[in-house]
């Protein structure tokens, strides 16, 4: 009863669907999320302090991830459409892109992914990286949430369709792979 009570539920995506219990996120099980587990294991095993940490599967059958302070949009507010954090946000997109390439070599191709795999794959993109998906912390977007939406996929496709969020993709683009 009294982790009833200090359910909270979360706005944004999946309306009442999420939930945050303590420093815990609670939320919906699919069959591609143990496979996205073992990559949030990875990450943080080498170091990617960027995303939540996976805490398994609860008794009611939900996925249960670390909860990450800080503030999360729909869309972002008209004071935080800047060049810094266009750029912040870019510089964190290539840092889970790098990290990724490492975990391509530990797949078994008997995962189970919610987009369907691009060939030859390169790197595992985050699949919906935008607002809603990312914590951003005063004007710095710091951690990138969910990931339920990654793919496989080669290099050259990663920023095209990852960034259908609305911003200019052309300097982003250059910024992502002008100094990895």
């Amino acid at each position: 009863m009294v982790e009833l009570e200090m359910k909270e539920a979360l706005v944004g995506g999946r309306v009442g669907k999420i939930h945050k219990i303590q420093d815990k996120i609670i939320r919906p099980v699919n069959k591609w999320t143990e496979d996205i587990h073992h990559f949030l294991r990875f990450l943080h095993e080498e170091g990617a302090d960027f995303v939540p940490k996976p805490h398994g599967i609860n008794e009611n059958e939900e996925e249960v991830l670390s909860f990450v302070p800080g503030d999360v949009f729909n869309s972002l507010p008209e004071d935080l459409l800047t060049d810094t954090v266009l750029i912040s946000a870019a510089k964190l997109l290539l840092k889970f892109h790098v990290f990724s390439e490492k975990y391509i070599s530990r797949l078994t191709k008997n995962e189970q992914w919610m987009l369907p795999v691009i060939t030859p794959i390169e790197v595992m993109c985050h699949g919906d990286f935008a607002p809603y998906n990312v914590t951003m912390i005063g004007i710095l977007p710091l951690v990138s949430l969910i990931l339920i939406h990654s793919i496989l996929v080669q290099k050259c496709g990663t920023s095209s369709t990852q960034l259908i969020v609305g911003c200019p993709l052309k300097p982003l683009i250059k910024m992502l792979y002008r100094n990895k």
